[in-house]
């Protein structure tokens, strides 16, 4: 006896509009913009920097700043000094990675989380449908 894949009325839906497997998956909590830009400039601050991922509270963030990062486990305060976390390592990825200016062009710091995420994302999306459109070519060769 031979198996045969089952398909569900869900995978045809899936596979006509794959955008529908963001929305149906695991949603990621929603970042605050404001939040997410502080972060990246206490970690742009260099002259700030004491170790990898630990910095001196900059003067110019206000202590509910702080908090706010801290209650989002953007950071870990220790005294005067803030530890960035894994979860902020990877908001200040998403806005290093998902910029699209170049180097060059100078301006880095007015990096939009939401705007860098949705760059990921839609690169996400070209890689699959490249590798969906490669995979097809060569099955229809035979």
């Amino acid at each position: 006896m031979k198996k045969e894949q089952q398909t569900s009325i869900l995978d045809l839906i899936l596979d006509q509009m794959p955008g529908l497997q963001f929305t149906m998956g695991k949603t990621d909590k929603m970042i605050d913009e404001s939040l997410a830009s502080n972060l990246y400039s206490i970690w742009r601050n260099e002259k700030n920097k004491v170790s990898s991922k630990v910095y001196k509270r900059p003067d110019s963030v206000s202590s509910s700043v702080i908090d706010d990062l801290a209650k989002e486990g953007f950071v870990r305060a220790i005294g005067d000094k803030l530890e960035i976390t894994s979860r902020g390592s990877d908001v200040i990825k998403t806005m290093i990675l998902g910029n699209n200016k170049s180097a060059f062009e100078g301006g880095d710091k007015d990096i939009s989380y939401r705007i860098a995420s949705l760059n990921i994302k839609s690169k996400e999306e070209s890689i699959k449908a490249k590798k969906k459109k490669t995979n097809d070519d060569w099955w229809s060769r035979f």
